[in-house]
């Protein structure tokens, strides 16, 4: 590590010692731009906790990696139950960093102009519009609601047949962020951010800092 000026990606899986290392590259010699890691309870000498927190005052962000998304672990996310699990994986990055954000976007598969995400809701009805219709008709009132409507969630998806929408469309707030429909409703996100906690709380982040109008 002190040879290399500057690493992209950094993985770590030796056995315990990740914190020593990980100090490291909080310490900025060398740079790194994303490092994973490996957490093990039974074998690391200290608490994942005070890692963590060193990352995040050195200005990384970390996610716990699980099948369906990066799930936020850093500053106002950190619950002592990421301590429980006798094994799991770590990806943090640069707070801050565009690429982090896009990649936070890749994962979550919220890519592009109203994506598709199915199996899932947004919870709250935007500008109290409980009106259920087309798809079509609810993005169009969903623009029109401007910054309060995250997006449409649909209650029932388009079957496969050529030409038909998905029905019972609505306005949605997105109160807590997407979420899994214990169901067959599939969501059209409008606010990308609300595809993945960290990228909301990237958001409100830039919006308090932006200059009152």
């Amino acid at each position: 590590l002190l040879k290399a000026s500057e690493i992209y990606l950094l993985k770590l899986d030796i056995e315990g010692l990740e914190p020593a290392v990980l100090r490291s590259v909080a310490s900025g010699h060398p740079a790194v731009k994303f490092v994973s890691f490996e957490y093990a309870s039974n074998v690391w000498k200290e608490k994942l906790s005070q890692v963590i927190e060193d990352l995040f005052r050195a200005q990384y962000f970390c996610f716990l990696i699980t099948s369906e998304e990066l799930f936020p672990v850093s500053g106002p996310f950190w619950s002592n139950a990421f301590e429980i699990p006798m094994w799991s994986n770590f990806f943090c990055g640069r707070n801050g960093d565009p690429d982090l954000e896009v990649l936070v976007q890749l994962h979550a598969g919220a890519i592009g102009i109203w994506p598709r995400m199915p199996r899932t809701y947004l919870a709250g009805f935007a500008g109290g519009d409980q009106r259920f219709g087309g798809l079509l008709e609810a993005q169009h009132a969903c623009t029109d609601l401007g910054g309060v409507c995250a997006g449409v969630t649909c209650e029932r998806p388009a079957s496969g047949v050529a030409g038909e929408e998905p029905g019972g469309c609505s306005t949605r707030l997105g109160i807590g962020g997407l979420k899994r429909s214990p169901s067959e409703e599939v969501t059209y996100l409008k606010s990308l951010a609300h595809a993945n906690l960290y990228l909301r709380y990237r958001q409100e982040a830039k919006e308090s800092s932006m200059p009152a109008g």
